[in-house]
């Protein structure tokens, strides 16, 4: 076990990048959602962005094999598989590994193409791989009216709904007595609060990347809820890649500052990003909006109707779980991130933050953890010794 650091080797960034596009951060978080609510239809089905990248990931000769699970409420999710390759004496890892996207976005966070798909770098190494995309996400299945169904999930939802239905399936698939989950922002905080809540030991193990339960501090994320706050209905939703389409402008470059939100500066080359802003960003349900509103509001990762503290319930996990953080995080800096292996009651956890200091090439944004030029050679690596680290099952 690696013992966690305390929060005094969790120094502050620098003032000169808080500074950086800190006046942007103030006013275009507001101003991005009200357009985002008042004219999602401003952009026809054509944008300059979708010159970006193509209706699946580009990759290697083998395409991921597309199934479906069930959630007991009725929708179909999709699962992206991986089939594991064996090693020379025909070994492969015991237990299949589920990826699983974060808010607003959907399989191309882990999967962009060649050099940027955990997936297929996993596979490769004998590890059995699925990519989860959430109800609403990706190839999932879409709110339409004549089915009676629209955007009125919230975080809750993906927790006791499509995290069991997708558990159930890739062990249904695979044979297997456990799985892993590995998470990325809100899909860490649904594999922590299924862990929780649902306490169902087939998931046998969690990583959760750049996923931030404490909220108490103000700052670039805090602006960015404030302004996501004028969607008021669990039932609307938030039209992101409307809005990409509306501003993105002849230069496909990504409005406002945005990028520097989510990615590192220089941590990510200009045409995967055009490709994940056209791919890989989906609308967000106003139910989950307003349980991150909410959130944000009492500082801490709760349940929509506040009777569940997530933070608090952190104490009942007991399986190995690895919490990654970038240094450069804008939307969950370390300090957001660390409370994860400081609460839970598991005695095989690490905490692993990615930045300069610790001897990698940056520090660390959001989404380059993910998918970013640097990631396949600094982060894929470290969490597959990880999982080959993790107890026998």
């Amino acid at each position: 076990m690696s013992a966690p650091p305390s929060r005094r080797l969790l120094p502050p960034k620098s003032a000169g990048r808080d500074r950086r596009g800190s006046r942007a951060a103030a006013w275009w978080p507001a101003f991005l959602a009200i357009v985002l609510t008042l004219v999602p239809a401003v952009a026809g089905p054509r944008s300059v962005l979708a010159a970006g990248g193509g209706s699946t990931p580009p990759g290697g000769p083998e395409t991921p094999e597309l199934v479906y699970a069930v959630t007991d409420d009725g929708w179909r999710i999709a699962l992206h598989r991986y089939r594991a390759h064996p090693g020379p004496g025909g070994e492969v890892y015991p237990s299949p590994v589920i990826l699983c996207h974060g808010i607003s976005s959907n399989r191309f966070t882990w999967a962009l193409g060649p050099g940027r798909d955990l997936g297929r770098y996993l596979s490769e190494r004998g590890v059995e791989t699925f990519v989860l995309e959430l109800r609403g996400s990706g190839a999932s299945q879409r709110p339409r009216r004549s089915e009676g169904t629209g955007y009125g999930w919230n975080v809750d939802d993906h927790v006791l709904r499509d995290a069991p239905a997708a558990v159930r399936s890739v062990l249904e698939r695979t044979g297997a007595q456990g799985a892993i989950w590995i998470g990325h922002s809100m899909g860490g905080m649904i594999a922590l609060g299924y862990l929780e809540r649902v306490a169902d030991h087939r998931l046998r193990a969690a990583a959760v990347v750049g996923s931030p339960v404490e909220f108490r501090f103000p700052d670039r994320l805090i602006s960015f809820a404030s302004g996501l706050r004028v969607v008021r209905s669990p039932k609307g939703r938030l039209d992101s890649p409307s809005l990409l389409r509306f501003f993105a402008g002849p230069a496909r470059r990504v409005p406002f500052g945005l990028a520097d939100v989510v990615y590192a500066p220089g941590s990510i080359a200009r045409g995967a990003m055009a490709r994940m802003m056209a791919k890989g960003v989906d609308p967000i349900s106003g139910g989950v909006l307003i349980q991150f509103a909410r959130i944000v509001r009492e500082g801490r990762f709760v349940s929509a109707d506040g009777a569940w503290d997530y933070v608090d319930r952190l104490r009942d996990i007991d399986v190995p779980v690895l919490a990654v953080a970038g240094r450069g995080d804008n939307l969950a800096p370390p300090e957001r991130v660390l409370p994860v292996v400081e609460r839970i009651s598991s005695t095989v956890k690490r905490f692993r933050v990615f930045g300069r200091g610790e001897g990698d090439s940056l520090d660390y944004g959001h989404v380059d953890l993910c998918n970013g030029d640097h990631a396949e050679a600094e982060v894929y690596p470290e969490i597959l010794s990880w999982l080959r680290g993790l107890p026998e099952p």
